[in-house]
């Protein structure tokens, strides 16, 4: 009987980790539009990153997006400070993997701008926003998922970081391909 439970209990243990390294980043980016939507549901993706092993550097910077928006979460002040220091250096790190790549940029400007100055050793907000205006207006965007395409519109929009004329360029390009996604076309 014990060997059958430890076998059990084994499996599960097992099973959990082959099905969330096959999470795609498509359902991580959906998972992660809702927990800027509400921070409630940030544990329930803090636990599917963490049991991907060996994780790249984009699901990383989800890693570190996700837990900066769980500090929404905690009381105490001092763990608030670690925890936002502790996603800060996941989002750094898979930018140093993966310097190039407009969505771990986004995740690391937007929390930075989100995140009080006095707070972060580096900021990185005025080098990101010339790095993602660039390619914002040059890169192919079929590749990302909606939600992310509408959580970056949204996050110009909502900000005056750029001017009046940088926004609605960047905005205009984002609704093509956003409503390209909803036709079924991207």
């Amino acid at each position: 009987m014990r060997v059958f439970f430890l076998c059990c209990l084994l499996l599960s243990f097992c099973g959990g980790r082959l099905h969330a390294q096959h999470v795609g980043i498509n359902e991580v980016r959906e998972l992660f539009y809702s927990c800027t939507l509400d921070s409630r549901h940030t544990d329930s993706l803090l636990v599917l990153l963490g049991e991907v092993s060996e994780p790249s550097a984009i699901y990383s910077a989800y890693m570190g997006a996700t837990q900066a928006i769980h500090t929404k979460n905690i009381w105490n002040p001092f763990a608030k400070i670690a925890h936002v220091k502790k996603a800060l250096a996941a989002i750094n790190l898979a930018v140093e993997s993966d310097p190039d790549n407009i969505e771990i940029r986004f995740l690391r400007f937007a929390v930075e701008f989100h995140v009080p100055a006095w707070l972060m050793a580096d900021q990185h907000g005025e080098a990101d926003a010339a790095f993602l205006y660039a390619k914002l207006r040059s890169c192919d965007l079929s590749h990302f998922g909606i939600e992310i395409l509408r959580y970056i519109r949204q996050f110009y929009v909502d900000n005056t970081i750029y001017t009046q004329e940088e926004t609605a360029e960047v905005t205009g390009k984002l609704d093509e391909y956003i409503v390209a996604l909803e036709r079924g076309e991207g």
